[in-house]
Protein backbone atom coordinates (compact mmCIF):
# COMPACT_ATOMS: atom_id res chain seq x y z
CA UNK A 1 0.00 0.00 0.00
CA UNK A 2 1.24 3.50 -0.88
CA UNK A 3 2.10 6.18 1.66
CA UNK A 4 0.66 9.57 0.59
CA UNK A 5 2.02 12.75 2.18
CA UNK A 6 0.80 16.26 1.30
CA UNK A 7 3.46 18.95 1.28
CA UNK A 8 3.34 22.71 0.84
CA UNK A 9 5.66 25.07 -1.00
CA UNK A 10 5.92 28.72 0.08
CA UNK A 11 7.84 30.89 -2.37
CA UNK A 12 10.47 32.97 -0.58
CA UNK A 13 11.39 34.75 -3.81
CA UNK A 14 9.66 35.16 -7.16
CA UNK A 15 9.63 31.87 -9.08
CA UNK A 16 9.84 31.23 -12.81
CA UNK A 17 8.93 27.67 -13.75
CA UNK A 18 8.61 28.30 -17.46
CA UNK A 19 6.75 26.49 -20.21
CA UNK A 20 9.11 27.59 -22.98
CA UNK A 21 6.43 29.27 -25.10
CA UNK A 22 5.60 32.85 -26.04
CA UNK A 23 1.93 33.50 -25.21
CA UNK A 24 1.84 36.92 -26.84
CA UNK A 25 1.83 38.79 -23.52
CA UNK A 26 5.27 37.80 -22.27
CA UNK A 27 8.16 36.08 -24.00
CA UNK A 28 8.67 33.55 -21.21
CA UNK A 29 5.41 32.76 -19.35
CA UNK A 30 5.10 30.47 -16.35
CA UNK A 31 3.51 27.02 -16.29
CA UNK A 32 -0.27 27.08 -15.96
CA UNK A 33 -3.13 24.59 -15.84
CA UNK A 34 -4.79 24.31 -19.24
CA UNK A 35 -8.41 24.46 -18.04
CA UNK A 36 -8.32 26.81 -15.03
CA UNK A 37 -5.36 28.94 -16.06
CA UNK A 38 -3.98 28.80 -12.50
CA UNK A 39 -0.17 28.86 -12.11
CA UNK A 40 1.38 25.48 -11.27
CA UNK A 41 4.70 23.67 -11.10
CA UNK A 42 4.92 20.52 -13.22
CA UNK A 43 5.62 17.33 -11.30
CA UNK A 44 8.72 16.71 -13.44
CA UNK A 45 10.10 20.16 -12.55
CA UNK A 46 9.40 19.55 -8.86
CA UNK A 47 10.92 16.07 -8.89
CA UNK A 48 14.09 17.25 -10.61
CA UNK A 49 14.60 20.12 -8.17
CA UNK A 50 14.05 17.85 -5.17
CA UNK A 51 16.42 15.20 -6.49
CA UNK A 52 19.14 17.77 -7.05
CA UNK A 53 18.70 19.12 -3.54
CA UNK A 54 18.64 15.67 -1.94
CA UNK A 55 21.82 14.67 -3.79
CA UNK A 56 23.58 17.73 -2.38
CA UNK A 57 22.38 17.05 1.16
CA UNK A 58 22.78 13.28 1.33
CA UNK A 59 25.81 11.33 2.40
CA UNK A 60 27.59 8.97 0.01
CA UNK A 61 26.11 5.89 1.67
CA UNK A 62 22.62 7.12 0.73
CA UNK A 63 23.21 7.43 -3.01
CA UNK A 64 21.76 3.96 -3.57
CA UNK A 65 18.56 5.14 -1.90
CA UNK A 66 18.41 8.15 -4.22
CA UNK A 67 18.44 5.89 -7.29
CA UNK A 68 15.86 3.56 -5.80
CA UNK A 69 13.62 6.43 -4.68
CA UNK A 70 13.80 8.73 -7.70
CA UNK A 71 14.76 6.27 -10.45
CA UNK A 72 18.15 5.53 -11.96
CA UNK A 73 19.88 8.43 -13.70
CA UNK A 74 22.99 7.60 -15.70
CA UNK A 75 23.82 11.31 -15.96
CA UNK A 76 24.01 11.71 -12.21
CA UNK A 77 27.45 12.14 -10.69
CA UNK A 78 26.15 10.20 -7.71
CA UNK A 79 26.33 6.67 -9.09
CA UNK A 80 26.26 4.90 -5.74
CA UNK A 81 27.55 1.36 -5.43
CA UNK A 82 27.93 -0.91 -8.44
CA UNK A 83 25.08 -3.06 -7.14
CA UNK A 84 22.48 -0.32 -7.58
CA UNK A 85 24.05 2.14 -10.02
CA UNK A 86 23.35 0.22 -13.22
CA UNK A 87 26.98 -0.77 -13.63
CA UNK A 88 28.97 -3.82 -12.74
CA UNK A 89 27.52 -7.14 -11.62
CA UNK A 90 24.37 -8.94 -12.69
CA UNK A 91 22.75 -7.66 -9.52
CA UNK A 92 22.98 -4.08 -10.83
CA UNK A 93 19.29 -3.81 -11.66
CA UNK A 94 18.28 -0.34 -10.45
CA UNK A 95 18.29 1.06 -13.99
CA UNK A 96 15.50 -1.32 -15.06
CA UNK A 97 12.90 -0.09 -12.58
CA UNK A 98 10.96 3.12 -12.00
CA UNK A 99 11.65 4.99 -8.77
CA UNK A 100 9.56 4.45 -5.68
CA UNK A 101 8.45 8.10 -5.44
CA UNK A 102 5.62 9.73 -7.38
CA UNK A 103 4.87 13.46 -7.36
CA UNK A 104 1.75 15.30 -8.43
CA UNK A 105 1.83 18.74 -10.04
CA UNK A 106 2.16 21.48 -7.43
CA UNK A 107 -1.21 23.26 -7.45
CA UNK A 108 -1.80 26.84 -6.38
CA UNK A 109 -3.45 27.23 -2.97
CA UNK A 110 -2.80 30.81 -1.79
CA UNK A 111 -2.01 33.74 -4.08
CA UNK A 112 -0.58 37.00 -2.63
CA UNK A 113 -2.42 40.20 -3.57
CA UNK A 114 -1.65 43.74 -2.46
CA UNK A 115 -4.18 45.04 0.03
CA UNK A 116 -5.15 48.58 1.03
CA UNK A 117 -4.96 47.42 4.65
CA UNK A 118 -2.66 44.79 6.08
CA UNK A 119 -0.04 45.03 3.28
CA UNK A 120 -1.10 41.91 1.37
CA UNK A 121 -3.68 39.13 1.39
CA UNK A 122 -3.34 35.40 0.93
CA UNK A 123 -6.21 34.85 -1.48
CA UNK A 124 -7.91 31.62 -2.47
CA UNK A 125 -11.38 30.54 -3.59
CA UNK A 126 -13.94 27.87 -2.79
CA UNK A 127 -13.09 25.84 -5.91
CA UNK A 128 -9.41 25.66 -4.93
CA UNK A 129 -10.31 24.73 -1.34
CA UNK A 130 -12.69 21.98 -2.45
CA UNK A 131 -10.03 20.61 -4.77
CA UNK A 132 -7.56 20.63 -1.89
CA UNK A 133 -10.05 18.76 0.31
CA UNK A 134 -10.36 16.04 -2.35
CA UNK A 135 -6.58 15.68 -2.57
CA UNK A 136 -6.27 15.52 1.22
CA UNK A 137 -8.84 12.73 1.26
CA UNK A 138 -6.42 10.63 -0.78
CA UNK A 139 -3.91 11.07 2.04
CA UNK A 140 -6.47 10.08 4.67
CA UNK A 141 -6.94 13.68 5.81
CA UNK A 142 -10.57 14.23 4.86
CA UNK A 143 -11.98 16.27 7.74
CA UNK A 144 -11.52 19.60 5.91
CA UNK A 145 -14.19 18.78 3.32
CA UNK A 146 -17.02 18.84 5.88
CA UNK A 147 -16.31 22.47 6.78
CA UNK A 148 -16.77 23.68 3.20
CA UNK A 149 -20.21 22.10 2.81
CA UNK A 150 -22.29 23.88 0.15
CA UNK A 151 -21.53 27.49 1.09
CA UNK A 152 -21.49 30.09 -1.68
CA UNK A 153 -20.28 33.64 -2.34
CA UNK A 154 -21.79 36.43 -4.40
CA UNK A 155 -19.55 38.13 -6.96
CA UNK A 156 -18.69 41.05 -4.64
CA UNK A 157 -18.40 39.09 -1.39
CA UNK A 158 -15.51 37.42 0.44
CA UNK A 159 -14.96 35.25 3.51
CA UNK A 160 -12.62 36.45 6.26
CA UNK A 161 -11.57 35.16 9.69
CA UNK A 162 -13.04 36.93 12.73
CA UNK A 163 -9.91 39.03 13.18
CA UNK A 164 -8.29 40.14 9.94
CA UNK A 165 -5.87 43.00 9.14
CA UNK A 166 -7.37 43.19 5.64
CA UNK A 167 -10.76 44.78 6.40
CA UNK A 168 -12.24 48.02 7.63
CA UNK A 169 -15.97 48.30 8.29
CA UNK A 170 -16.56 45.06 6.43
CA UNK A 171 -14.71 46.22 3.29
CA UNK A 172 -11.66 44.61 1.69
CA UNK A 173 -9.71 46.38 -1.07
CA UNK A 174 -7.35 44.21 -3.12
CA UNK A 175 -5.43 46.12 -5.78
CA UNK A 176 -8.27 48.35 -7.12
CA UNK A 177 -11.07 45.88 -6.40
CA UNK A 178 -13.56 46.19 -3.55
CA UNK A 179 -15.13 43.19 -1.77
CA UNK A 180 -17.63 43.04 1.08
CA UNK A 181 -17.19 40.68 3.98
CA UNK A 182 -20.04 38.18 3.86
CA UNK A 183 -22.38 38.61 6.85
CA UNK A 184 -22.47 35.87 9.44
CA UNK A 185 -25.03 33.12 8.88
CA UNK A 186 -27.15 32.60 11.99
CA UNK A 187 -24.42 34.06 14.16
CA UNK A 188 -21.67 31.81 12.75
CA UNK A 189 -18.73 33.19 10.79
CA UNK A 190 -18.15 30.76 7.94
CA UNK A 191 -14.87 32.49 7.11
CA UNK A 192 -13.53 31.81 10.60
CA UNK A 193 -14.60 28.16 10.42
CA UNK A 194 -12.85 27.69 7.06
CA UNK A 195 -9.69 29.45 8.24
CA UNK A 196 -9.51 27.32 11.37
CA UNK A 197 -10.09 24.09 9.42
CA UNK A 198 -7.50 25.06 6.80
CA UNK A 199 -4.93 25.78 9.50
CA UNK A 200 -5.62 22.44 11.17
CA UNK A 201 -5.41 20.52 7.88
CA UNK A 202 -2.30 22.20 6.49
CA UNK A 203 -0.50 23.94 9.36
CA UNK A 204 -0.32 27.12 7.24
CA UNK A 205 -0.57 30.65 8.58
CA UNK A 206 -4.11 31.87 7.79
CA UNK A 207 -3.92 35.31 9.43
CA UNK A 208 -4.04 37.03 6.00
CA UNK A 209 -6.55 34.62 4.44
CA UNK A 210 -9.31 35.93 2.19
CA UNK A 211 -11.63 33.63 0.25
CA UNK A 212 -12.81 35.21 -3.00
CA UNK A 213 -15.42 34.24 -5.59
CA UNK A 214 -13.98 31.74 -8.07
CA UNK A 215 -14.05 34.13 -11.06
CA UNK A 216 -12.37 36.96 -9.16
CA UNK A 217 -9.60 34.66 -7.91
CA UNK A 218 -8.97 33.40 -11.44
CA UNK A 219 -8.68 36.98 -12.73
CA UNK A 220 -6.11 37.87 -10.06
CA UNK A 221 -3.94 34.85 -10.92
CA UNK A 222 -3.97 35.90 -14.58
CA UNK A 223 -3.45 39.63 -14.20
CA UNK A 224 -1.26 40.08 -11.13
CA UNK A 225 1.72 37.79 -11.52
CA UNK A 226 5.08 39.54 -11.70
CA UNK A 227 6.38 40.51 -15.13
CA UNK A 228 10.00 41.51 -15.45
CA UNK A 229 11.70 42.92 -18.53
CA UNK A 230 15.32 41.87 -18.88
CA UNK A 231 18.01 42.44 -21.44
CA UNK A 232 21.14 40.78 -22.72
CA UNK A 233 24.32 42.85 -22.78
CA UNK A 234 26.74 42.45 -25.67
CA UNK A 235 30.13 41.53 -24.16
CA UNK A 236 32.04 43.54 -26.79
CA UNK A 237 30.03 46.76 -26.84
CA UNK A 238 28.73 46.78 -23.27
CA UNK A 239 25.26 47.80 -24.44
CA UNK A 240 22.03 45.90 -25.05
CA UNK A 241 22.43 43.33 -27.82
CA UNK A 242 20.10 43.48 -30.81
CA UNK A 243 17.00 41.46 -30.00
CA UNK A 244 18.26 41.04 -26.44
CA UNK A 245 15.20 42.53 -24.72
CA UNK A 246 12.75 39.96 -23.33
CA UNK A 247 10.00 39.70 -20.72
CA UNK A 248 9.67 36.95 -18.09
CA UNK A 249 6.68 36.08 -15.91
CA UNK A 250 7.08 35.07 -12.25
CA UNK A 251 4.90 33.59 -9.56
CA UNK A 252 5.16 36.20 -6.76
CA UNK A 253 6.94 35.66 -3.47
CA UNK A 254 4.59 34.50 -0.67
CA UNK A 255 2.61 32.26 -3.02
CA UNK A 256 1.69 28.87 -1.53
CA UNK A 257 1.31 25.69 -3.59
CA UNK A 258 0.83 22.08 -2.60
CA UNK A 259 1.63 18.66 -3.98
CA UNK A 260 1.19 15.03 -2.99
CA UNK A 261 4.18 12.77 -2.39
CA UNK A 262 3.25 9.15 -3.09
CA UNK A 263 5.77 6.62 -1.80
CA UNK A 264 5.78 2.92 -2.65
CA UNK A 265 8.09 0.07 -1.69
CA UNK A 266 11.29 0.09 -3.80
CA UNK A 267 10.92 -2.02 -6.91
CA UNK A 268 13.20 -5.04 -7.38
CA UNK A 269 13.23 -8.18 -9.54
CA UNK A 270 11.63 -11.40 -8.41
CA UNK A 271 13.93 -14.01 -6.99
CA UNK A 272 14.99 -16.57 -9.58
CA UNK A 273 15.78 -20.17 -8.80
CA UNK A 274 19.39 -20.54 -7.78
CA UNK A 275 20.02 -16.78 -8.04
CA UNK A 276 19.84 -14.17 -5.31
CA UNK A 277 19.66 -10.47 -5.95
CA UNK A 278 21.23 -7.66 -4.03
CA UNK A 279 19.27 -7.06 -0.83
CA UNK A 280 17.69 -3.67 -0.33
CA UNK A 281 19.06 -1.47 2.47
CA UNK A 282 17.62 -2.69 5.76
CA UNK A 283 15.94 0.67 6.43
CA UNK A 284 14.60 1.12 2.90
CA UNK A 285 12.06 -1.60 2.21
CA UNK A 286 8.58 -0.18 2.87
CA UNK A 287 6.59 2.82 1.56
CA UNK A 288 7.02 4.43 5.00
CA UNK A 289 10.82 4.01 4.74
CA UNK A 290 10.85 5.70 1.33
CA UNK A 291 8.62 8.53 2.55
CA UNK A 292 10.75 9.08 5.66
CA UNK A 293 13.90 9.26 3.54
CA UNK A 294 12.63 12.26 1.56
CA UNK A 295 10.57 14.02 4.22
CA UNK A 296 12.94 13.60 7.18
CA UNK A 297 16.19 11.65 6.89
CA UNK A 298 17.96 13.48 4.08
CA UNK A 299 17.28 16.94 5.59
CA UNK A 300 19.26 16.31 8.78
CA UNK A 301 21.43 19.33 9.52
CA UNK A 302 19.24 21.78 7.59
CA UNK A 303 17.37 24.35 9.70
CA UNK A 304 14.66 24.67 7.04
CA UNK A 305 13.69 22.51 4.08
CA UNK A 306 14.63 24.95 1.32
CA UNK A 307 15.32 24.33 -2.35
CA UNK A 308 15.47 26.21 -5.64
CA UNK A 309 12.97 25.61 -8.45
CA UNK A 310 12.93 27.02 -11.97
CA UNK A 311 15.16 29.50 -13.73
CA UNK A 312 17.50 32.33 -12.75
CA UNK A 313 19.17 30.52 -9.87
CA UNK A 314 22.13 32.89 -9.73
CA UNK A 315 19.93 35.96 -9.17
CA UNK A 316 18.07 34.41 -6.25
CA UNK A 317 14.85 33.42 -7.97
CA UNK A 318 12.77 30.35 -7.21
CA UNK A 319 13.68 29.85 -3.54
CA UNK A 320 10.93 27.89 -1.79
CA UNK A 321 10.39 26.50 1.70
CA UNK A 322 8.85 23.04 2.02
CA UNK A 323 6.52 21.83 4.76
CA UNK A 324 5.58 18.15 4.85
CA UNK A 325 2.26 17.44 6.61
CA UNK A 326 2.26 13.90 7.95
Amino acid sequence: MSKITPFYLRTLSALHAGNGKDNGLVDLPIQRELVTGYPKIEASTLKGALRSRVENLSKEKEYDKIHLAFGYDDQSSYKGSTDFSGEGSANAYAQYFAGALTFTDARLLLFPIRSMWGVFAHATCLYVLRRLSEDLEQAGQGSFKKTLGSIKLEHDQCFLPDISPLEKDGKVVLEEYLFNKKPKEQGDNEGQAIAAALNTATGLDVSRLVILPDDAFGDFTQLFTERMTRNKIDDKTGIVADGGLFTEEYLPAESVLYSLLIAEAPRQPKEEQGKKHKALPSDFKTPQDVSNFLTQDCWIGADKKVLQIGGNTTVGKGIVELTFKH
